[in-house]
């Protein structure tokens, strides 16, 4: 038997898929994660106390894939975008960021410090998607890699 997901859209090939498995390795929950277009989880991680987890990937979907307060509020713009979204040990979505600026970013992973600060390993091709003092915060060209540090909240 299958569960109901969070958002099918009627394109379960095109989804991400977040799972959780008893420890006798029964299906305790599954949910689908994506809008219209397609949507790839690539990273996992869950906090220290074992009731919050992460998922992060890739979407191409302009709708249904953040809530209001993401950070790429113009979406219908651009190619593709990362995703951090987080769930309870229940499987309830509890918030969906989008990750991005023009052009294109995929999420590759995602961890969490000792201080639950959650770190997104990403590539982009945005030439204004740093911040000022960092390593480097000029766009080379092609797809440059990244590393986000937010605050889960």
């Amino acid at each position: 038997d299958w569960f109901p997901g969070y958002n099918n859209e009627g394109n379960p090939a095109a989804d991400a898929y977040l799972a959780k498995f008893t420890p006798e390795g029964m299906l305790a929950w599954g949910t689908y994660y994506g809008g219209k277009d397609l949507e790839r989880s690539r990273g996992i991680t869950v906090d220290k106390k074992n009731d919050l987890v992460y998922m992060a990937g890739q979407t191409n979907s302009k709708f249904n894939v953040a809530n209001s307060n993401i950070f790429d509020p113009d979406k219908v713009l651009f190619l593709q975008d990362g995703f951090v979204s987080k769930y309870s040990t229940s499987g309830i979505l509890l918030y969906s960021y989008l990750v991005g600026g023009p052009g294109k970013q995929t999420v590759f992973d995602a961890d969490l410090d000792k201080y639950n600060s959650l770190y997104l390993l990403m590539t982009t091709d945005a030439t204004t998607f740093t911040t000022s003092g960092v390593h480097q915060s000029t766009y080379n060209g092609g797809d440059d890699a990244m590393l986000v540090k937010m605050n889960p909240g």
